[in-house]
Parts: structure tokens; C-alpha cells; sequence
């Protein structure tokens, strides 16, 4: 994996077995590589008012997550995948903290914690809407293929403009 802030030929091998699943909301990654993500938000930190999840300034600019599926080293062996920044700050915490941002990518042992038999990684809707993904059931595989993305977040529209707050979907008054 790499980091956006990273510079472009740096990359860490971190060899996992991920889960690609639909009814995943977030990417929950090894908690090292999640720790070396948040390692470039200096704000970013575990909070033990959200069950310890990993928050971080909803100001803040969260860097790209750039990832490696395959076997091998090499462009022609696998895909690589890019979450941008935008889908990891996924959304406020709390409506009574609305400026920080719970992140969207966490730590698969506590967010499954108590789970028998959990993958080491899960990579849900988080990072999964930002590729084109075909699961073959038959042969037992996942196919990824990059699509062009419009990023947008909580707060800004695909366009690019801030939304006001009578535009947010599912935030009760």
C-alpha cells in the first residue's frame, strides 16, 4: 500500500488476505496499516468516546489510499486500486461534534472484535465505490477495474460545491 502523500515509487509491502464485501460499510484494514495511514494526519487519533475509532478534523485534508491486489510486483500482475482522501473522512462523529470526522478507514480487530474467525482485512463500501468490482461466484474470485470517480463527501457535492446542511440526507433536525 502507499499513502497519496507518499512520495509516487514508495510503496509497503504489508501482504494481507482481504474480503471484499458489499454490506461493509468501511475499509477495515491491519491496524499497522491503519496506523501508518493516520500517521499523516498528525490530528488524527483513537477516541474512547467513539469505542476507539480513529477520528480526525473534519478540516483536514485526509490523504489517499493507494493499494495492491496480486500476486506479484509488477503493473501487468495485478490491479492497483486508489480510495481517494475524501471517502476516508467519511462523515461527522456525533451531531454534537460536528467537526470531527469519523474515518473511514479503521481497524478490522476492533471493529470485529469478539469475532471468531475474522479476515484480515474487509474492504467495504469505502473503498469498494471507488473501483468498478465483478464478483464471479462461480470461479471464486473478484475482478477490480478503475472507473472515473467524482469525489464527493458529506459536505460537497460530486460538482465540488459545499453543501448547506438543509441539503444533508438522513440528519434528523
Amino acid at each position: 500500500f502507499r499513502l497519496g502523500a507518499m512520495a509516487p515509487d514508495v510503496w509497503v509491502k504489508r501482504p494481507f488476505v482481504a474480503t471484499a464485501d458489499t454490506g461493509t460499510t468501511l475499509l477495515m484494514l491491519p491496524r499497522n496499516v491503519v496506523e501508518v495511514y493516520y500517521s499523516a494526519l498528525p490530528a488524527a487519533h483513537k477516541a474512547d468516546e467513539y469505542g476507539g475509532a480513529w477520528v480526525f478534523p473534519c478540516a483536514d485534508e485526509a490523504p489517499d489510499f493507494e493499494f495492491w491486489v496480486g500476486d506479484g510486483d509488477g503493473e501487468d500482475d495485478g490491479y492497483r486500486g486508489r480510495v481517494p482522501g475524501a471517502y476516508v473522512r467519511y462523515a461527522p462523529a456525533s451531531h454534537d461534534d460536528p467537526d470531527t470526522c469519523f474515518g473511514g478507514i479503521q481497524d478490522v480487530e476492533l471493529m470485529l472484535e469478539g469475532v471468531e474467525d475474522k479476515p484480515d482485512a474487509i474492504f467495504g463500501d469505502v473503498a469498494l465505490k471507488s473501483m468498478f468490482v465483478a464478483f464471479d461466484i462461480e470461479e471464486g474470485r473478484v475482478g477490480f477495474a478503475d472507473k472515473e470517480l467524482e469525489v464527493c463527501s458529506f459536505d460537497r457535492s460530486c460538482q465540488g460545491n459545499p453543501l448547506d446542511a438543509g441539503e444533508l440526507k438522513g440528519w434528523g433536525q
